[in-house]
């Protein structure tokens, strides 16, 4: 199954994402608090995760540079409800 990497700087958040994933089979590639974290693993690992989920918070240069240095990854950013 694809391994998926989350990016979101609450770590109860990463561990239901991730709760919910491998339910379906899926493995963690990794948990980043920031795109910027996130780019620093994937330079430094030799296997890629097949998705990215960022919440929409995340939104930088790091994220664009992690979409043009990895064009195969599926990145898919996903908005929280707004509770204001």
């Amino acid at each position: 199954m694809p391994s998926i990497a989350i990016i979101d700087s609450d770590p109860n958040m990463a561990r239901i994402c991730e709760t919910a994933f491998a339910s379906r089979g899926h493995t963690l590639a990794f948990h980043a608090a920031n795109c910027a974290e996130a780019l620093e693993k994937l330079r430094a690992s030799t296997k890629t995760p097949d998705m990215i989920v960022v919440s929409s918070d995340h939104g930088s240069e790091a994220l664009k540079t992690i979409k043009s240095e990895h064009p195969s990854i599926i990145v898919k950013e996903v908005r929280g409800k707004n509770t204001k």
